[in-house]
């Protein structure tokens, strides 16, 4: 996965976040990791859609009813459109790139997106490439709380976290265990007072992996999550 403490990463981690979304429903690890990308990298959503907004230019208008008042604020504060005023006729380039910001809102942004795309999400048994695979961890400790999971990809296994409760300025590794035993480092995260929201990636494919532990600093596990053999 790219370093996304880099500008150039954090914009390839964006990007690659924005294309993802474009044929699935992002999970919420995914979107709150999206929205401050974006945050951090503004204008970078746009880039991939330039094909697109080149063939919408040609369409013409379309004459359209306003969103409700709420919606259309949260919509002007991401794509820096008017907050008010009355019905008018939007073109369509204006219109995709509204939709794009849409990606930024969450949930409700991927509903519209989906819609409009009319993309179904990948999904099977584990170990399809692409689908998200809910997990659970055992042994949490009091007090933790962990949503997580993980995605097949032809490059490795991708592990996907918002963990919350954890010490603060704590330091913590998630592993990869293959099915031989061998393990696979997919990278680190600092226990914050906030929840953390963090996508990691281990060079290991998901038919080879069997289990994934989350350590402390002293290579202790805090809790371990079994994987499902892949069947996909």
């Amino acid at each position: 996965m790219p370093d996304d403490r880099s500008p150039a990463g954090g914009r390839e981690r964006a990007r690659e976040l924005l294309d993802l979304g474009a044929h699935r429903e992002l999970t919420t690890i995914e979107q709150h990791e999206l929205t401050r990308l974006l945050h951090e990298h503004p204008g970078v959503e746009y880039d991939d859609f330039a094909p697109e907004l080149v063939a919408l230019a040609g369409a013409g208008p379309i004459l359209d009813e306003p969103p409700a008042p709420a919606l259309r604020e949260r919509i002007a504060a991401t794509a820096e459109l008017p907050a008010a005023g009355p019905p008018r006729r939007w073109s369509r380039p204006l219109l995709a790139v509204a939709a794009v910001a849409l990606i930024a809102l969450g949930a409700a942004g991927n509903a519209v997106i989906g819609t409009l795309l009319d993309d179904d999400a990948p999904t099977g048994p584990p170990g399809t490439l692409g689908a998200t695979e809910t997990i659970a961890f055992d042994g949490e400790p009091s007090g933790i709380d962990v949503d997580a999971s993980v995605v097949a990809h032809t490059w490795g296994t991708e592990t996907l976290l918002d963990v919350d409760g954890l010490p603060a300025g704590e330091t913590y590794t998630v592993v990869v265990i293959a099915v031989n035993g061998d393990e696979f480092p997919s990278g680190e995260f600092i226990g914050s007072t906030v929840p953390v929201t963090c996508a990691m990636n281990a060079a290991v494919l998901r038919q080879d992996a069997a289990s994934i532990e989350i350590r402390d600093a002293d290579g202790d596990t805090v809790m371990a999550s079994e994987l499902p053999p892949a069947t996909a």
